[in-house]
């Protein structure tokens, strides 16, 4: 008889420490390995980083992307450089495809496709060697990256 008695409370005690524990649970950001493993690095929510990529474009960015937006330190450097010979064979293969519809200018785009080739070569370089123009290079291959897009109508942070 007693527990009869004591059931309605345990059970709204429950469900009041249910609720409270999930309005007072903290929104943690995913980590990078979180990010990565789902969406590369790109906040779903977030319109500013939703792209209609296509093809060599969108294979290019999903090397790129995790890479670019890491903390700036060693593990970034060893990372990027560990993958740049998939930069380069991706790079060349936007070179080797057509054109995306949205680009209007098949001059440029066959020049800026060229530029981030040569770009992303110069960063296996950089790899290859020293590394202590590590950032200059890479930045080149994401202002290369960025050129080509914008061709496309595409901006990107």
């Amino acid at each position: 008889m007693r527990l009869s008695r004591l059931f309605p409370l345990v059970l709204t005690l429950g469900v009041f420490a249910c609720t409270k524990k999930d309005s007072a649970a903290p929104t943690t950001p995913p980590t990078d390995a979180t990010a990565t493993a789902t969406d590369s690095h790109e906040p779903a929510a977030d319109p500013a980083h939703e792209h209609k990529f296509e093809g060599g474009v969108k294979s290019f960015h999903d090397v790129m992307a995790p890479l670019w937006h890491a903390a700036k330190d060693d593990a970034r450097v060893t990372n990027t450089c560990a993958a740049v010979a998939d930069l380069v064979a991706k790079a060349g293969a936007i070179e080797a495809e057509p054109m995306p519809a949205a680009a209007t200018d098949a001059a440029a785009w066959k020049t800026r496709a060229a530029d981030l080739t040569a770009a992303t070569k110069g960063l296996e370089t950089t790899c290859a060697g020293d590394r202590k123009d590590f950032d200059a290079a890479f930045t080149k291959a994401h202002e290369a990256f960025h050129g080509l897009i914008e061709l496309a109508g595409e901006k990107h942070e």
